[in-house]
């Protein structure tokens, strides 16, 4: 899955999370990342995939972040 290994890279930079605790079903809470954290890899991941973001109060799991981009690539 090319787009999850995208956005896991993208929080591994910023966050500095090592690649093995980062799953498809990682919570935001497990990956210790807090509101600020998440708007900025919405931010980098929007500009990555040129896709925009519109609910990230939807996001509680990786997963579902990798489904909002893919969703939007797939229509495009």
């Amino acid at each position: 899955m090319q787009t999850f290994e995208k956005i896991k890279q993208i929080i591994q930079d910023l966050s500095g999370i090592p690649a093995d605790k980062i799953t498809l079903e990682s919570t935001l809470e497990q990956l210790n990342l807090h509101q600020l954290d998440l708007a900025e890899v919405v931010f980098t991941v929007e500009e990555e995939f040129d896709v925009v973001i519109h609910n990230e109060a939807s996001i509680s799991r990786l997963k579902d972040l990798v489904n909002l981009v893919a969703d939007q690539i797939e229509a495009a």
